[in-house]
């Protein structure tokens, strides 16, 4: 029991309502089944707590019987300490998804026995203590959260800099103020091909920008542009008078 209280107390509904959206089909499935069950943490949580500790206190009484009171204390410990503790919560710990989904017919059945217990107990806690309280990251911490999926940030994650860079820059957009992204326009030359270069020597400038369909819209040919603007992931050209 002390592994699936791990297991499935370390899953929140932020988590499992991400599998639901963007996981495999298995995950999905998984997370399908446990949602149900940690609707109601603190009720599960005594549950879980209750039938350890029954089996706790039932396993030496029962060796008791079987061998002499050092012997039973012996045995009783370790097969605690290895088999109700160590061993469970280390395989909960990486498995916790998939071991909780396969036991929820045996966790639901066992909230439905311990429910005279469990229930009022569990909501005493959620008076004190509140309900439920789903995580959820700010814009700084989204930010962060972003960065330590980046391939050189050492924690296997497989986005690159320039995706971190736009992902980062699309967060900070309702906080960002247009003439801080501003090019002063002595820094801005048109090449004789009708390309804009913003900054650097000709021909070896940061940003090129090559005159597509998107200068008519923007009305017109960039030497009558007003600005340019720089953004994340690339730069928009604003046409002017």
């Amino acid at each position: 029991m002390s592994g699936l209280t791990l297991g499935l107390l370390s899953l929140d509904t932020v988590e499992l309502e991400v599998l639901l959206r963007s996981g495999t089909p298995r995950e999905q499935k998984y997370a399908r089944r446990i949602m149900p069950l940690i609707a109601n943490t603190h009720s599960l949580l005594v549950t879980l707590l209750l039938c350890n500790a029954l089996a706790m206190v039932a396993l030496p009484l029962f060796l008791d019987k079987l061998a002499d009171p050092v012997t039973a204390v012996i045995v009783s410990v370790t097969a605690v300490l290895l088999g109700g503790e160590i061993i469970p919560q280390a395989i909960c710990s990486r498995y916790g998804l998939a071991i909780g989904a396969r036991l929820a017919p045996l966790v639901r059945a066992l909230m439905w026995l311990c429910s005279p217990v469990s229930w009022p107990v569990g909501k005493l806690l959620d008076v004190v203590l509140g309900h439920n309280q789903t995580t959820l990251f700010r814009r700084r911490q989204l930010r962060e959260f972003v960065s330590i999926h980046a391939e050189d940030a050492g924690m296997g994650g497989a986005l690159t800099r320039d995706e971190i860079k736009v992902i980062t820059g699309a967060l900070d957009l309702t906080s960002k103020v247009a003439y801080r992204a501003m090019t002063p326009l002595d820094k801005v030359r048109v090449e004789r091909d009708g390309g804009l270069v913003v900054g650097g020597e000709p021909g070896a400038g940061p940003a090129y920008w090559r005159p597509t369909a998107a200068a008519a819209i923007l009305g017109g040919a960039p030497a009558g542009a007003a600005l340019c603007c720089l953004v994340p992931g690339g730069w928009c050209l604003m046409a002017g008078a």
